[in-house]
């Protein structure tokens, strides 16, 4: 099976087996009596530059929103006296967190890194 697609006035794409007679005669028809436009065999589209900064930048900020208990944890644990905020461990944390959010808060680059910072561990006695 070969899929085609084409979009229509309102972009809505509709596809279809081109090795079904049936399905070639009956697209073809519609996609000439109605002006639709031939996208390619390929579909969806590869993304952009600005789809994947996009994506990279909601990945960073769930990875961000992920931390918030560990913080929660660590100002207990530091007001507990069972560490200090100058805690090798804790800064360690801390500076991932600080990475996640520049990455929220930059402009998009002109290259898109593939991966997100590492993870630190959790910082002991949180």
């Amino acid at each position: 099976m070969t899929m085609q697609y084409y979009k229509d006035a309102i972009d809505a794409i509709h596809g279809f087996d081109d090795t079904d007679p049936a399905q070639v005669a009956l697209m073809s028809s519609l996609a000439i009596a109605q002006g639709w436009e031939r996208v390619s065999g390929d579909w969806p589209p590869a993304p952009t530059a600005a789809d994947q900064w996009t994506s990279y930048q909601a990945a960073a900020k769930a990875a961000l929103a992920d931390t918030s208990v560990t913080v929660e944890r660590i100002i207990e644990a530091v007001s507990l006296g069972k560490t200090t905020l100058t805690t090798a461990d804790v800064v360690t944390f801390m500076e991932y967190r600080a990475a996640l959010r520049s990455i929220v808060n930059q402009p998009q680059p002109k290259t898109i890194p593939s991966t997100l910072p590492v993870k630190p561990p959790y910082p002991a006695n949180t």
